[in-house]
C-alpha cells in the first residue's frame, strides 16, 4: 500500500447469460483510465511537495504602511424604546367621549342584530322540528316525558332516605319499567 500503487483487477466470468450484468470494453477502459489517472495524480503531488515554493517578491521602492483596522459602525448601546403614548395621537376628553359613545352604539347594534338572528334561528329550528314530527308522527324527545314524574319521585325519595337508597328501589323499578314501555312504544310507532 505504501508508495507503490496497488492495481485492482476485475474478472468477469459469464457462464450463464441470465441474471448477469455485461460490462462493455469501453467501461473497462474507463475504469482502468481512472485508476491510472489517480496514480499519476499521486505522483504529481509527491513531486510538487519537494519543489520549493516561490515566495512573492516585495516591491522595495514602496515603504510598508500598516493597514488601519476597519471597525464596524458604532451601534447605540440601547435600542430606542417606542413608547405607546408617543405613537398614539393625543385626543381630547371630548373626542374620547365621542369615540366611546360611537363604539358603545356599535356594540348595542351588534347585540340587537345577534338577538334578531337568534330569534330567526329558533323559529326555523322549530319549523324544521314540526316538519320532522309531521313526517314521522312523533317527537323524539317526547317519548320519555311520560316518565318524568318518576324522576321527581326518585329524587324526592333519595333526599328523604339519605343513606338508605334501597328504600327507593321500588320507585326506581317503576321508572325503568316506564322507560322500557316508552322504548317499545317508539319501536312500534316507527315500524
Amino acid at each position: 500500500m505504501g508508495n507503490s500503487g496497488s492495481t485492482r483487477r476485475i474478472t468477469v466470468v459469464n457462464d450463464d447469460a441470465s441474471g448477469v450484468i455485461k460490462i462493455s470494453d469501453s467501461v473497462v477502459n474507463r475504469l482502468r483510465g481512472e485508476l491510472e489517472s489517480q496514480q499519476t495524480n499521486k505522483v504529481r503531488k509527491t513531486d510538487s511537495e519537494f519543489e520549493p515554493s516561490a515566495k512573492p517578491q516585495r516591491d522595495e521602492s514602496r515603504p510598508i504602511t500598516p493597514a488601519k483596522p476597519v471597525l464596524p459602525p458604532k451601534l447605540p448601546s440601547t435600542p430606542p424604546v417606542d413608547k405607546p403614548e408617543a405613537k398614539a395621537p393625543r385626543i381630547s376628553k371630548e373626542e374620547a367621549k365621542q369615540l366611546e359613545s360611537y363604539w358603545r352604539e356599535k356594540y348595542y347594534e351588534n347585540e340587537a342584530a345577534n338577538a334578531e338572528l337568534h330569534k330567526k334561528t329558533v323559529v326555523e329550528f322549530n319549523k324544521s322540528l314540526d316538519e320532522v314530527e309531521a313526517l314521522f308522527g312523533y317527537r323524539t324527545n317526547t317519548c320519555y316525558l311520560d316518565c318524568e314524574d318518576f324522576e321527581v319521585k326518585i329524587i324526592k325519595c333519595y333526599q328523604e332516605n339519605a343513606g338508605k337508597t334501597l328504600n327507593c328501589s321500588h320507585i326506581v323499578k317503576d321508572y325503568v319499567d316506564c322507560v322500557d314501555a316508552m322504548r317499545s312504544k317508539a319501536f312500534v310507532t316507527k315500524g
